[in-house]
């Protein structure tokens, strides 16, 4: 593995949630299947008010009996933490706030696997497959297991993860957009963020409504620009204001984000903030729109 190209990630937060009502609690808050958890791959999902709109978005995985890891982007863990202790108080569930050292790879190899992170005891380490070809993150959760960067050479925090998220069409919920959007507009249901077979949980008749009575009218798209940004910012046809950046990564001399977007205005010229910066629409692996009812 000396030679893989790894990225530490710093734009992360944890929660561990645990106890033995934790699977039960989060079942009737989250919009994952929580019964399909398991130590050897994430679940993608989102929490959401009662209005159906998102407070994080994450991803879960379990690392022991009744214990969770939830990674979320960075600024969100006190948020969600938070907004679920209203809900914690009638189960035997705890969340704690965790730091831990993670690392990002363009890609593993089922060799590397085998020969680096095999010997691994339980528990130490859980490796992140991203959807859509965006490489791996691994997470070390043991301060004794011995360093990832003492078996490759790790670069400091780059871009290039985040950017990879963007390309791949994941986007994440970040502290500017708590409770602003629902799942469809970031294409939740379309990279396995959704199950609309588990039942009841906040929010899940606005999130059920929106999918099959098809009222939702924007979603998430890949655009590119040539100007300094900020996750936040409005998007323009003319003078009229039809979506906000959700996500944003430099790539070379411009940058590249995901941005929720009025469909309609998709072939219009558009905008990009005050500067009024033209962006570009490009292309994600999977199409926003798929599955939509007329």
């Amino acid at each position: 593995m000396q030679d893989l190209q790894s990225y530490s990630i710093n734009d992360c937060d944890y929660l561990i949630i645990q106890g033995p009502d934790s699977a039960k609690f989060m079942q009737g808050q989250f919009t994952c299947d929580i019964n399909q958890a398991t130590s050897h791959q994430f679940l993608r999902g989102a929490c959401c008010n009662a209005k159906g709109r998102m407070v994080a978005s994450f991803d879960l995985s379990l690392i022991d009996k009744d214990q969770y890891l939830l990674v979320m982007a960075k600024g969100l863990a006190d948020i969600l933490q938070n907004h679920l202790k209203k809900y914690a108080v009638f189960f035997k569930a705890e969340i704690v706030k965790k730091q831990f050292n993670a690392y990002h790879f363009d890609t593993i190899t089922n060799s590397d696997l085998t020969e680096d992170f095999s010997q691994s005891r339980t528990g130490e380490r859980l490796i992140k497959r991203q959807g859509f070809n965006a490489g791996f993150d691994v997470i070390q959760l043991s301060a004794d297991a011995s360093g990832i960067d003492a078996t490759v050479n790790v670069k400091q925090p780059s871009q290039d993860v985040n950017l990879a998220r963007i390309q791949a069409g994941l986007a994440r919920v970040t502290p500017e957009t708590s409770e602003e959007l629902i799942p469809q507009m970031l294409n939740l249901q379309l990279t396995n963020g959704v199950s609309f077979k588990k039942g009841c949980y906040t929010g899940q008749e606005i999130v059920a409504r929106m999918q099959y009575l098809g009222k939702l009218k924007r979603h998430c798209y890949r655009v590119a620009f040539n100007q300094a940004a900020e996750v936040g910012d409005s998007l323009f046809a003319g003078d009229k204001s039809i979506g906000t950046l959700v996500n944003l990564a430099a790539n070379g001399d411009g940058f590249e984000g995901l941005a929720v977007i009025e469909d309609k205005h998709l072939n219009a010229p558009l905008t990009l903030g005050s500067q009024s910066t033209p962006i570009e629409v490009l292309c994600l692996p999977y199409e926003p729109q798929q599955g939509d009812e007329e």
